[in-house]
């Protein structure tokens, strides 16, 4: 590929990447989001932001850290839409840091820039961009995930300790979100 060709397969993988993540905020500042899970994760935020423990308290089926993240947002919008906002807000964040490790990843261990940027593509895809934006755990535990396997290759590559041990609390934290993660730590 000319080095022409390329840089301009960049400028356009970029502008669609931008173009993507805004429509992101946009969709939840003008339409929010009415999602069931989104609104329950919500009210489990509400409830432990008002010192509720879950399982003794409140009977929750996921995992828990997620409401820890989410209760201060919930507590400082005083449980209103403006919440909902909020922590949809934060989850478009969470996954801001996902592609920015997507991205890394190809460019450091499995292809180069553009790789990254059309795997970043690929995740914003509208379909899969739908639930991006929802305040589900499967968003924090899938950017744990990405992260942790990056520290992962990079201990792999350079045998240093700090890299297995941010890989290690990263990994965990993905489980603490919810339980699926088991399913990806086992092949790991």
């Amino acid at each position: 590929m000319s080095e022409t060709i390329k840089k301009i397969s960049l400028a356009i993988l970029g502008l669609y990447i931008t173009f993507g993540i805004a429509l992101l905020f946009w969709v939840v500042v003008y339409s929010g989001s009415t999602d069931g899970d989104t609104l329950e994760h919500v009210h489990s935020s509400w409830l432990v932001y008002n010192h509720k423990l879950p399982y003794k308290d409140f009977f929750q089926h996921h995992n828990p850290l997620l409401w820890y993240v989410g209760a201060p947002l919930v507590g400082m919008f005083a449980y209103s839409l403006k919440a909902i906002d909020a922590v949809n807000m934060l989850t478009i964040c969470f996954a801001i840091i996902m592609f920015i490790y997507i991205y890394k990843m190809h460019k450091d261990f499995l292809s180069d820039k553009l790789g990254g940027l059309i795997a970043i593509s690929f995740c914003l895809y509208a379909h899969e961009s739908l639930f991006i934006k929802d305040f589900k755990p499967d968003n924090y535990m899938t950017t744990c995930l990405v992260v942790g396997i990056y520290y992962l290759f990079c201990y792999i590559r350079d045998k240093k300790i700090k890299d297995l041990v941010i890989s290690f609390l990263l990994l965990f934290l993905s489980f603490m979100f919810t339980q699926k993660a088991v399913l990806i730590l086992l092949c790991l």
